[in-house]
């Protein structure tokens, strides 16, 4: 017999024309030669093929004998199966197999238009292009085209008007599907506001909608209307009306409209929905109550002034602004790390604390930079650091407000009344020293009883703080609000004539907080007096419903009330049916504020051309979430 070539070592000849791998044990037809074994040997570890490339090499010079005892063999092969299928285990790579020609027919057909993969892909592009607010002319950019190109080279990427009808398609099946969603909701809460584009000179109504949908807050874009008329309070309430109705959704199932505080905003409201059923943007308020404050100390406005002034100069001096770099890093700054000073929009507080809250920050190193220029601003003295300091900290509770209360995805309104009260003692138990602190002091709290003195009356607030079982009746001031709040939960339970069954509610956990300024202290002081105290047990005949819940112990601040009176409802189904309403109202309209940013980051220079119709289909696909989205 003829030598045979090493390969032959790692299969089992079957017969003359097929052998089996003693690795995988997949049988392979020979065809009189090795060239289907070698390639198979291939498919395997690293490892493998690099010992049967070395005795392939030893086997050209000493050839196998092909008389060998069978039995040998198959011992051979016993033993190198076992020992390959091992390692194979813990270090192979899958096995590729090339395609057929009906599959790869297949797969290329799939790519066309209609198939399934050029659907996935198309769909890829338009969520691509609706939530980064990307222009439509995308699709002809030369790095996109290169990159899907590289990516995905069978498919052919569609023109720009075919990715607007497909847009338009997805708005058709998604609004459509945020209907259902809306038919299936007992309360609505509205926001509203209006705009002007500063780069198109446009003026837009948003409206955005928020509703319980089971235990999830579900939130949506109803539309960007663009306003063509002039903004009387009938205009606007007509162009909202028109809005709600294109969605189906009844005004009796809208439990409250949220807005700024302005005139014709509120009158548009109490029109067509009535006094009830507005509520004023808390945030709002807030920013007035600092705005109004600040205004009345001339002394303190002096300060900001001179502030502006450091900061601007080194928005305008380049070297000043490497200079205060340069210093960061030779303290040990990363590069990516420096900080920068930053100057304050004047409609919005917020902005001009965290502007004092940088300048305090880095006062040192700007000082160090001013004093090497002679034609630069005055800088601060010693005191003034120190008035701003003060400043800082009667500040800092109502930033932490303004970040508490804008939230889309839990509940809001029931916190105001107690983040009220948190802010006020927070105020209160401060004592500055010099006199830009307590004159900012008295004018804060002077402020605060101006906007808030009587929110304990406004049934909207105390009804929803009764019903959020973290805060109940622990945060009203006015015991006789208290009452009046009761009573009034008390008579609009009676209304509901749903069986109750019995269940246990959680009781409170104390977490902590590593932040140094803990906005809920105060609240937490009041839970532990409440249940240090002795409870006492009332006549059964006197217990109702309201008694029984309220006597219950608070839940820990971290816990979803929703999902509380998920796990209440059967004990008290009149007050579920009451807390699903209050609690699904927004207290402030900050939604609809974010549609300034979506709005001006959509209608960019290279789409001034977008139309409002579009705009509104386009903020309304940015705002769906990933859930609805990819719900087939």
């Amino acid at each position: 017999m003829p030598p045979i070539s090493g390969v032959w070592k790692h299969f089992t000849k079957m017969n003359s024309n097929l052998a089996m791998c003693n690795i995988c044990r997949k049988r392979l037809k020979t065809s009189g030669n090795t060239s289907n074994l070698r390639s198979h040997m291939k498919t395997h570890n690293k490892s493998t093929s690099q010992g049967q490339n070395t005795q392939n090499t030893q086997d050209e010079d000493h050839p196998i004998n092909v008389d060998a005892d069978i039995s040998e063999s198959s011992s051979i092969a016993t033993t190198s199966t076992s020992e390959a299928t091992s390692t194979s285990r813990a270090t192979s790579e899958p096995v590729k197999r090339q395609q057929s020609i009906s599959q790869a027919f297949t797969k290329v057909a799939s790519f066309l238009d209609g198939g399934s993969q050029h659907s996935i892909c198309t769909e890829t592009v338009i969520y691509y292009i609706c939530k980064d607010n990307q222009p439509f002319s995308t699709v002809d950019g030369k790095g996109f085209r290169y990159m899907l190109s590289r990516i995905c080279p069978l498919y052919k990427i569609p023109t720009r008007n075919t990715i607007k009808k497909y847009i338009d398609d997805k708005f058709d099946y998604l609004s459509m599907r945020f209907k259902e969603k809306i038919e299936n909701a007992e309360n609505i809460s509205v926001t509203t506001d209006a705009w002007t584009d500063a780069y198109t000179m446009k003026s837009f109504l948003g409206i955005t909608i928020h509703f319980l949908n089971g235990s999830t807050f579900l939130s949506g874009t109803l539309g960007v209307v663009e306003l063509t008329q002039s903004h009387t309070a009938d205009y606007i309430g007509s162009q909202l009306l028109n809005t709600l109705s294109d969605w189906n959704i009844n005004k009796k199932n809208i439990a409250a409209v949220v807005t700024d505080n302005g005139a014709h905003m509120v009158k548009a409201i109490y029109d067509q929905f009535g006094r009830g059923n507005h509520i004023p943007c808390f945030s709002h308020t807030i920013n007035l109550v600092v705005e109004n404050s600040i205004s009345n100390s001339e002394e303190f406005k002096q300060l900001l002034h001179k502030v502006r002034e450091v900061v601007k100069y080194f928005k305008r001096s380049t070297s000043a602004s490497d200079e205060l770099r340069k210093l960061q890093i030779n303290e040990g700054k990363m590069e990516g790390n420096v900080h920068k000073l930053i100057l304050d929009v004047k409609t919005r507080w917020n902005s001009t604390f965290y502007m004092l809250d940088r300048f305090l920050i880095l006062s040192k190193l700007v000082s160090d930079v001013l004093l090497q220029k002679p034609s630069g601003p005055e800088m601060l003295t010693a005191r003034e650091l120190q008035q701003l300091r003060e400043t800082i900290k009667l500040l800092r509770p109502f930033e932490k407000v303004t970040l508490e209360i804008s939230g889309e995805k839990y509940v809001v309104i029931s916190k105001i009344m107690p983040l009220l009260n948190c802010v006020t003692i927070e105020i209160e138990s401060l004592q500055p020293a010099l006199d830009i602190g307590i004159e900012l002091k008295r004018n804060i709290i002077t402020e605060l009883k101006k906007r808030f003195g009587k929110i304990e009356f406004f049934n909207m607030f105390p009804l929803a703080t009764i019903l959020d079982p973290r805060f109940k009746n622990l945060h009203f001031r006015d015991p006789i609000a208290c009452q009046q709040a009761i009573v009034e939960l008390k008579k609009l339970a009676k209304s509901s004539i749903q069986e109750a069954s019995s269940t246990d509610c959680s009781s409170v956990d104390e977490e902590q907080q590593s932040d140094s300024f803990d906005l809920w202290e105060h609240h937490k002081t009041l839970v532990h007096k409440k249940y240090k105290r002795k409870q006492t047990r009332t006549d059964l005949s006197e217990t109702t419903n309201v008694n029984a819940y309220l006597s219950q112990p608070l839940i820990s601040l971290k816990e979803d009330p929703v999902q509380c009176w998920e796990d209440m409802k059967t004990v008290y189904p009149d007050l579920y049916v009451l807390a699903r309403k209050y609690l699904s109202i927004m207290g402030s309209s900050v939604p609809s504020e974010r549609l300034f940013s979506k709005a001006s980051l959509t209608l960019s220079k290279s789409r001034n051309r977008l139309l409002g119709k579009r705009l509104s289909k386009l903020l309304f696909l940015n705002s769906i979430d990933d859930d609805l989205w990819f719900q087939t």
